[in-house]
């Protein structure tokens, strides 16, 4: 599978975009996690993030 990037201004729910599209790929094979990569620009927002 190719890699996507997303981008957006602060605010434009991003991280509500990543976790949609952890969750679609999870549900659609069962038994595996998927490899996401998420760019964040802080430590706090990493933290959040998990």
């Amino acid at each position: 599978m190719g890699a996507t990037l997303h981008l957006a201004p602060i605010g434009q729910d991003k991280t509500a975009l990543a976790i949609s599209l952890l969750r679609k790929y999870t549900d659609a094979q069962q038994n595996t996690f998927p490899t996401i990569w998420v760019l964040l620009a802080t430590r706090r927002q990493e933290i959040h993030f998990r």
